[in-house]
């Protein structure tokens, strides 16, 4: 691939409309010492961003649409700049890290339009910092520096159309390496600059779209709609994004809990004995938000349900390689009564996350390729598809993410600051209600909770056995 010419595919997951200048941000926070001088900070960012640039092109692109007038979009990577777009700024005056290191790096201290280079939602650009310039492009990826009182972010931006968090996490390992000075291997190079559109096998022309798709289609229009005045807008409820603190401590116990709760042992694979930490953690986090919904729910019986939605990676399930930098991501879906709620055990619930990418009884590889199908050979009455389609976060339904296995506290970029002290997502407006991140793990083994929950449910959930004495709330 030349630096100046190229037209990269994106991957068929990738050419969802609702993933353009839909970015993902995280920042490595650091302390910084007196002597370290910025000057030599900022350069050795710079000339890592080009390095990785030479040889990962694309890294510096932006997505366009080549197809605008059509309904079915086109989106392909095209040069942009020699390097991805790398903001600076002087935040001294106004946040300090040892404050921040204090309260252990809050959301409502991270706020994007002070230390990341372009909004979370960039199709809607309102900051004067914005590094997506004029809002008509799209730039792959983005990097600032914020010098703070003593301290250092380094945030990085992706769109999330391009990659998803492991894809991004890839990629930032990259430019560490490209701060040192250090080669990239030919597999790196081979991986990381494979052609995208077919990475995923389509099904076959005789494939009918059927309820292995049934979470991810927008549902059909109603008919009646058309017909009756729409309902009267209603105030949205105060929602926010606030983070948890689960230390290793509070971790194994919420992972003794779940094993000691597993369902019996079935003589096949659908229920498995072993249940990682992401499991148990994952369903905690689901039983304890919605259980402090519960009380303003309607109509709790059998006839109402809960899903969970998890992201995972595909790439495993799809004989891609881990270090795979696009976008390889769908989720499994888990639903149950929601009057089952107060009584489901944690490691039954546990046991059926672990059960949804068990090599034996996942649907993964079949649904990911009939997704890609659906996109590529969209049918006659084609209806919107995005991961979370019927989903309704906002009341009896929720979405997590886990990033803990993103090994973003190792990387110093050889700044010669140190690994980070935390890394978080930025605080990101709308706060989006019942949507979860789970951080990377930290050094020290604890995990990061950050979610969007709406005030009156925060009230209810402070104070809610099993949740209060296993966490500590940083905001």
């Amino acid at each position: 691939m030349e630096p100046a010419d190229f037209a990269l595919g994106l991957d068929v997951l990738g050419e969802q409309p609702m993933l353009l200048k839909l970015y993902t941000q995280i920042s490595n926070i650091y302390q910084l010492p007196d002597d370290i001088s910025h000057d030599v900070i900022v350069k050795t960012l710079k000339d890592g961003l080009h390095r990785l640039s030479a040889s990962f092109p694309w890294i510096a692109g932006q997505v366009v649409n080549q197809t605008p007038e059509s309904t079915t979009p086109t989106y392909r990577i095209v040069p942009l700049e020699p390097a991805p777009r790398l903001v600076v700024r002087d935040l001294s005056s106004k946040l300090s890290f040892e404050e921040m290191e204090r309260a252990n790096f809050p959301f409502s201290m991270l706020d994007e339009d002070d230390i990341a280079p372009c909004r979370t939602f960039a199709g809607f650009p309102s900051s004067t910092t914005d590094a997506s310039a004029d809002g008509n492009e799209a730039p792959v990826f983005l990097v600032q520096i914020n010098f703070i009182s003593g301290g250092l972010f380094l945030t990085f931006n992706a769109q999330h159309n391009v990659m998803d968090m492991t894809g991004q996490g890839q990629m930032i390992e990259l430019l560490d390496k490209a701060c040192r000075g250090e080669e990239f291997t030919e597999e790196e190079l081979r991986i990381g600059n494979m052609a995208r559109e077919n990475v995923v096998e389509l099904l076959g022309e005789d494939y009918v779209p059927g309820d292995e798709l049934k979470y991810q289609l927008s549902p059909p229009p109603d008919s009646t709609s058309s017909n009756s005045d729409p309902p009267p807008p209603q105030e949205p409820p105060s929602c926010k994004w606030t983070y948890f603190n689960v230390p290793p401590a509070s971790l194994k116990t919420i992972k003794d809990l779940a094993t000691s709760t597993l369902p019996p042992t079935s003589t096949s694979t659908s229920n498995p004995q072993f249940i990682s930490t992401d499991d148990a953690l994952t369903s905690h986090v689901y039983l304890s938000i919605l259980r402090a919904r519960l009380p303003r729910l309607p109509n709790n019986t059998s006839k109402t349900t809960t899903t969970l939605a998890r992201a995972v990676d595909a790439r495993p399930f799809l004989s891609l390689p881990s270090t795979y930098p696009g976008l390889l991501q769908n989720m499994t879906y888990h639903t149950n009564p929601l009057s089952s709620l107060p009584s489901l055990p944690l490691g039954h619930l546990a046991s059926s996350l672990r059960t949804a990418i068990h090599p034996s009884t996942t649907d993964i590889p079949h649904r990911s390729r009939a997704l890609a199908t659906y996109l590529r050979r969209p049918p006659p009455d084609a209806r919107p598809a995005n991961f979370t389609a019927t989903l309704d976060p906002a009341g009896p339904d929720f979405m997590i993410s886990s990033w803990c296995k993103i090994p973003l506290y190792a990387l110093d970029f050889g700044l010669g600051v140190g690994v980070p002290r935390a890394v978080r997502r930025p605080r990101f407006e709308p706060a989006v209600e019942g949507l979860c991140y789970l951080m990377p793990k930290g050094a020290d083994g604890g995990v990061v909770v950050g979610v969007g929950i709406r005030e009156d449910d925060l009230k209810v959930l402070r104070e809610l056995e099993g949740w209060k004495d296993v966490v500590v709330e940083l905001g």
